[in-house]
């Protein structure tokens, strides 16, 4: 049965591509027992980042896909193709394993982000959207019941002798992992995500009371000065009266 996935976080940037990809999207792979996926794993494609220019997305996929069918698999290997534009594409259905990891398709679900990561490296935007993408499945997917912890998310050389997903992959200092993981993409190259504008405080209603109060006080105080003023006015123009009546 088909699994349907939504990440409203992601916004626009989230497409369900299953129907449309090139190849069998629905049944390719290992039949999926929840209970069993235990990591989520990134991968990089070596294909060529197209779409942070152009925004086509569907190309990158596309190419992907026919490049797998082109090996004699039924479909896309990859449950999620992450575009250099920062689209997440959904294009193979999590009730299957797909072909990305062999030997390991029945425990590990796969995403792969486009682009050769021992020669560039991801957009900034990649690396955000594969972050929302980890984070969902850790915090907000409880039908994968053994899937929650960072600690699960993987790249493609912990599991096959492979240069995958590049040469930065949880390597000593700054690193694609710890990138993904921190949602640290500031520094990475265009397009960057929208970060929303933080909302303004709110204004404490009492504050319009309190201005209005010390404005009262203060037309008070001119208002007791000018009285002063007119007393003392009028003393001196008595005071004169009496002297030119004398």
């Amino acid at each position: 049965m088909a699994v349907n996935v939504v990440i409203t976080t992601l916004g626009n940037k989230f497409q369900d591509y299953r129907q449309d990809i090139p190849g069998d999207s629905f049944e390719w792979g290992p039949v999926i027992d929840a209970s069993n996926i235990t990591s989520f794993t990134f991968h990089h494609s070596v294909t060529k980042q197209t779409a942070k220019t152009d925004g086509d997305w569907k190309r990158e996929c596309n190419v992907i896909a026919n490049a797998h069918i082109a090996r004699g698999w039924g479909g896309v290997g990859y449950r999620f193709i992450i575009c250099s534009d920062g689209t997440v594409a959904y294009v193979g259905d999590l009730g299957h394993g797909g072909s990305a990891v062999a030997n390991h398709n029945h425990e590990t679900f796969s995403a792969v982000i486009v682009g050769d990561f021992t020669k560039e490296l991801p957009t900034a935007y990649q690396i955000h959207s594969a972050h929302v993408l980890a984070k969902f499945f850790l915090t907000e997917m409880p039908q994968y019941p053994n899937l929650s912890s960072w600690s699960q998310v993987k790249g493609h050389k912990e599991w096959n002798a492979t240069a995958c997903p590049g040469s930065n992959w949880k390597v000593p200092g700054d690193n694609l992992y710890d990138r993904i993981k921190n949602d640290n993409w500031q520094g990475y190259p265009i397009p960057q995500p929208e970060v929303p504008t933080p909302p303004s405080p709110p204004v404490d209603p009492c504050e319009d009371i309190k201005k209005e109060l010390e404005d009262s006080k203060t037309g008070l105080k001119i208002m007791t000065k000018d009285r002063d003023s007119w007393r003392n006015e009028a003393g001196r123009l008595l005071n004169g009266i009496k002297i030119l009546i004398e």
